[in-house]
């Protein structure tokens, strides 16, 4: 039986759990005014004679008169570099679509038909974008269009998105100030395309053709471009499914229905498919944009509707043979020439087949992977008071996951496979890969997240894991779903960090550890999947991914290594 204390504990976890998801939000925005705008010059809009695009240097800048740019003073540094900034926290619910789109007109410009994917030319931009303190107001918002015919990352709405995340890595690691990015990007924000495009691609072997650039302001500047390759957030992600799941098929869906029919089921046998999941517009880095749900203990009491617009959804899945994946995994007919990575994903404990394949496509967008995304789905329950059979699940799924991996090794091109696990994934993962003389061929990176797994049976097998590049733990002092773990356990998890005081997390021989309790801790949240809803920590790992840059504080900035013993790395605010 629990004693009392363990009692407590799990009673109030499950309150936190039940506690509705917009709650957590709600805390960490409650300081923000959505509807502050400070101009950084007075104007009369709507404006009276219409405005102008200017170009410097060869790019456009909106006209001073009609959008001088506007901050939230009320988004403050020390709120920004806290990990709790999301763009919802800045949207201004007193301003509608309507609002925003007639600054097109104000420019005598209209948005195109078909403004999606591939065809996009032109964007609605935040001139001091909102992960800068910029203010969802019209003296911040212009269109940004052109060039038209060129490739798609040659778009000017894509080269600022990059100029847009350099500034940011730059206030957060302290190395340029607030009020000077959101100056500078105002009056000139191509002036940091060249240290942007370097930040974002540092071991890329650049291509490199003439420039009109001019002179720029405190950047040291080239006279050649760089061209690379950026993506925008796709509408819909391919993803592939691995499972020892039982797993139904219909063998004639309907236009609205699934093919694939996930269980809880236990099998013995590794059963493939494929889906479709649509990503909404607005997506926000760090969000599984998925309905409110007010839910207690599997009893639902209310659910938003489900909305394209709004919601992560599944539009497709697909049943497939072993020789048909392996066909896929050889195409690179959905990926583009030239993909030959593949990325794994094993969820954690309390998840549906669905609950994975939607973090896998968060994983997929923020990250921008263009590899083969791959989930293991294996039998949890989805319910909460199930830890005990999704324990079990777990390391009945360890054959299972070294049958794929081999799969992968012995029968496709793959050159680099990717693992990422997550809570009691680890346990699948930790002990599959510790206990297995397994290939060591095109082994890439393997992360693990928050590992629900006993600090002394990780060690065990840890060390016996060959063949990746790097192996990079990321653990927490303020993830509340360990420290119950820890308490029911009688012993500490992998995943935290609070072993002592002052607390630290498992350190290991061959093994980068990152503490991420700064970028999440919050009253209302249970802080346990922080790798994947902190956009600091995903752009950590989509670093890792495309370069495999090492020791950790030359890929992401504001990670540091301690001074005292052990040594380990962590994220500072």
């Amino acid at each position: 039986m629990m004693s009392a204390r363990t009692g407590l504990l799990g009673c109030l976890l499950f309150c936190v759990l039940a506690v509705p998801s917009g709650t957590a939000k709600a805390q960490t925005c409650d300081k923000v005014d959505s509807g502050a705008s400070h101009p950084l010059a007075s104007v009369s809009l709507p404006p009276k004679d219409g405005c102008s695009i200017r170009f410097v240097n060869g790019y456009p800048v909106p006209d001073p008169a009609c959008t001088p740019g506007a901050v939230n003073p009320t988004v403050t540094l020390d709120f920004l570099r806290g990990g709790h900034f999301r763009a919802a926290c800045s949207a201004n619910r007193r301003l509608s679509g309507r609002d925003r789109a007639a600054t097109s007109a104000w420019y005598h410009l209209a948005l195109p038909a078909n403004n999606t994917g591939a065809n996009q030319t032109c964007e609605l931009d935040y001139l001091i974008p909102l992960e800068l303190g910029g203010a969802d107001s019209l003296e911040n918002i212009w269109p940004l269009c052109g060039p038209a015919g060129a490739p798609l990352a040659q778009r000017y709405f894509k080269q600022k998105i990059l100029v847009n995340q350099y500034l940011v890595a730059q206030i957060q690691s302290g190395a340029m100030s607030l009020d000077r990015a959101q100056a500078d990007i105002a009056t000139n924000w191509a002036q940091y395309l060249d240290a942007a495009q370097d930040a974002a691609q540092p071991s890329l072997t650049t291509r490199r053709g003439p420039t009109t650039r001019g002179p720029t302001k405190g950047v040291t500047t080239t006279a050649e471009r760089v061209s690379v390759k950026l993506e925008i957030p796709p509408d819909t992600v391919n993803l592939y499914i691995a499972s020892t799941r039982v797993i139904e098929r219909l063998p004639e869906p309907s236009a609205s229905q699934l093919e694939l029919i996930s269980t809880d089921h236990r099998s013995q046998d590794l059963s493939f498919g494929a889906a479709v999941v649509h990503v909404p517009p607005g997506h926000i880095g760090g969000e599984v944009e998925r309905p409110f749900c007010i839910c207690f203990f599997g009893v639902t009491f209310y659910r938003q509707t489900e909305d394209e617009k709004k919601h992560f959804t599944l539009r497709s899945t697909r049943w497939l043979t072993q020789d048909a994946f392996i066909g896929e995994m050889k195409s690179s007919a959905l990926f583009g020439a030239g993909s030959k990575q593949a990325l794994i994903f094993v969820h954690g404990y309390h998840n549906t087949m669905e609950d994975g394949l939607y973090r896998l496509a968060q994983i997929v967008v923020d990250t921008k992977f263009s590899g083969k995304p791959i989930l293991f789905s294996w039998p949890s329950r989805g319910a909460l008071l199930s830890y005990a059979y999704d324990r079990d699940s777990a390391t009945a799924s360890i054959p299972g996951l070294r049958q794929l991996i081999k799969l992968l090794q012995d029968n496709t091109d793959i050159s680099e496979i990717h693992v990422i696990a997550h809570s009691m994934g680890n346990q699948i993962v930790v002990q599959g890969l510790g206990d297995a003389q397994l290939n060591q061929k095109a082994l890439g990176q393997l992360v693990l997240a928050a590992p629900d797994v006993d600090d002394d049976v990780f060690k065990q097998y840890e060390p016996n894991i060959r063949g990746f590049h790097t192996i990079t733990l990321y653990a927490s002092a303020a993830d509340k779903a360990l420290q119950l773990s820890h308490t029911i356990a009688e012993a500490p998890r992998a995943g935290d960090a609070f072993r002592q005081t002052p607390p630290y997390p498992l350190v290991l021989p061959n093994m980068d550890t990152i503490d991420v309790t700064a970028l999440g801790d919050t009253w209302f949240g249970l802080d346990h999947d922080t790798f994947a809803s902190s956009p600091t920590a995903m752009g950590d790992i989509m670093r890792l991914l495309q370069t495999g840059q090492r020791p950790p504080n030359l890929r992401t900035p504001n990670i540091q290594q301690t001074n005292g013993q052990p040594l380990y790395w962590k994220f500072v605010r």
